[in-house]
């Protein structure tokens, strides 16, 4: 089934209430040539520190992340889902539900084969039309599964093709280049506890897995975003300092939600990873860049747009970045 979308321009489509705040845990992606975020959720009150957890909210409007006006809907209600971008069009899946799309460059919202288990908190790839989704919860608990669907031949539905060596990776990040996919970060909250630097390189013509280095000693990218920019580069930015996240995992201080953003030392630098050679170079930190759970568009110019994700745990950013 596809859903058509109200893109007219004499339609205007009014933002949900709350969604002025920012928003993290959103899909994010390519239409056609618009950037574009949906879903996700925040705390929507000036003091988001103080409210209980209950009052997280949840959104399903689809926006322009560059002007924030606000496109279409998805059916439903979702957060900490994944995206992959193919030449077809941005697929977003899971999160909230088993429910996923692709949404099309012509502007339509086509339902795909629903998830066989609930998937959050992963991250998505495509290498052609094939897309993948790695990590995460599913079902509620911590996952090393790597799944796939054939975007040519959906009949088949979503696929557990290989399973991750090592912990589970929760919010890791993955991006594809040269037929292959590269992971890193990611957390586990179970024994041992886990934020993970060091990253996995998933060979789908020979179902191998190898490591890959770190982005620099004692850096995890959880929470952040992976860009393929060119054949043979990668770039990653945002996501949590692995000291404090850990901690805050280990034995949570009754304060840690209060402390000023500088504290949580979110990570503002760009990471670029060359698939060829295995190895790392490093660009200075930005504190525009400095968020977690953002999501992310390769710009036709070829510049990445970070849309949404928070400055410190609650505390969400409506500005869009250009990095």
């Amino acid at each position: 089934m596809i859903l058509e979308m109200i893109l007219a321009a004499s339609v205007t489509l009014s933002p949900e209430p709350g969604i002025e705040h920012g928003v993290s845990g959103a899909f994010g992606g390519m239409m056609g040539d618009i950037p574009v975020f949906a879903g996700g959720c925040n705390f929507p009150f000036d003091d988001p520190v103080s409210v209980p957890a209950s009052s997280k909210t949840f959104y399903c409007g689809i926006y322009n992340g560059l002007t924030g006006q606000r496109i279409a809907s998805l059916p439903v209600k979702t957060a900490y889902g994944a995206s992959a971008q193919t030449d077809m069009g941005l697929v977003m899946a899971g999160g909230s539900t088993r429910d996923a799309w692709l949404l099309t460059p012509d502007s339509k919202l086509q339902d795909l084969p629903k998830l066989p288990q609930t998937v959050d908190n992963a991250y998505g790839a495509a290498i052609g039309n094939r897309v993948y989704i790695a990590g995460g919860n599913i079902d509620g608990k911590p996952s090393r599964g790597l799944i796939s669907l054939d975007l040519n031949n959906v009949r088949e539905g979503w696929k557990l093709v290989s399973v991750m060596p090592g912990l589970p990776r929760i919010q890791p990040v993955m991006a594809a280049a040269g037929g292959k996919l590269y992971i890193w970060g990611g957390f586990y909250a179970g024994d041992p506890k886990t934020v993970h630097t060091s990253g996995l390189c998933y060979d789908p013509a020979t179902d191998s897995w190898t490591e890959l280095p770190e982005p620099a000693p004692g850096v995890t990218l959880s929470g952040g975003v992976a860009v393929t920019t060119a054949p043979n580069r990668i770039v990653c930015t945002g996501g949590v300092n692995r000291q404090i996240f850990l901690d805050a995992i280990t034995d949570q201080a009754p304060d840690y939600l209060e402390h000023p953003i500088e504290w949580y030392k979110f990570n503002g630098k760009t990471y670029i990873f060359h698939p060829l050679d295995g190895t790392w170079n490093a660009i200075d930190h930005k504190p525009r860049q400095a968020r977690a759970g953002a999501s992310t568009a390769l710009l036709p110019d070829g510049s990445i747009l970070l849309m949404g994700g928070e400055l410190k745990p609650r505390v969400r950013t409506p500005q869009p970045a250009i990095l």
